[in-house]
């Protein structure tokens, strides 16, 4: 048998064959809740062969979403929205389900990729964002809020909360995105646009252990814990590849 399609356990969770759907950013939500789209994508992947699927990036509070149409897990509407589309899938497959959960820092606040990607402003819908510094994403672009210690333990917290959402939905696989310049990512770069703060300098080498800790002590212990990470050449760290750590 091909390795491929050959059986696979992390952590109690036996998958089938070693095909995993990644997470797709599907822009279709409403207010972070998932919407018939949701039932529609993720019901037909479900059906694919695949031994793994994951949501899209699923924000964990309101202002982390790259997008106003973002998925979200943060209270009980944005839970209860994604219960009867993972009950489907579970009905007619034997799929294991994972979420990435995810917030854009600097990257949020911002327009759809088709309508150009640009910050949008709390007068168009969106909304000031975050960020390990006070410097824009883009030139002539409004420049995020920088994040102290209590809003960093704010996240963090979200983060948790999130995952014991995840965990109360039958979620099997939490992946926390560490990669394409999000947040944590962020936090993990040296680039200008990144660590080059105290605050971040004082975050950069525990964020990724403090955030993994949080949402591994928020979740039971059947649920795989990943988190996803840019490479990192010699040159620095760079978007173009990601890897997992357990």
């Amino acid at each position: 048998m091909s390795a491929l399609f050959s059986p696979f356990e992390l952590r109690g969770t036996r998958l089938r064959n070693r095909i995993v759907v990644s997470p797709m950013c599907q822009y279709s939500a409403d207010a972070g809740a998932a919407s018939d789209w949701h039932m529609i994508h993720l019901g037909h992947l479900a059906l694919s062969g695949a031994a793994l699927l994951f949501t899209e990036a699923t924000a964990v509070v309101p202002e982390g979403r790259i997008t106003p149409n973002d998925l979200g897990l943060w209270d009980e509407r944005t839970q209860a929205a994604l219960a009867p589309v993972l009950a489907a899938v579970r009905a007619h497959s034997p799929i294991a389900l994972g979420m990435q959960l995810s917030h854009a820092g600097r990257k949020a606040s911002s327009r759809a990729p088709w309508e150009g990607g640009a910050l949008l402003s709390p007068a168009d819908g969106g909304w000031p964002p975050f960020a390990p510094s006070a410097v824009p994403h883009k030139d002539g672009e409004a420049a995020p809020q920088e994040l102290d210690a209590a809003g960093l333990d704010r996240i963090r917290t979200a983060f948790a909360d999130a995952a014991r959402r995840a965990a109360r939905l039958g979620i099997d696989v939490i992946e926390i995105h560490g990669a394409h310049g999000y947040l944590l990512h962020q936090f993990l770069s040296p680039s200008p646009t990144g660590g080059r703060t105290p605050m971040a300098a004082r975050w950069r080498t525990a964020c990724a252990f403090r955030w993994r800790s949080s949402t591994r002590c928020a979740r039971p212990s059947r649920t795989i814990g990943r988190w996803a990470c840019a490479s990192r050449p010699r040159t620095g760290w760079t978007g173009a590849g990601t890897s997992t750590r357990p």
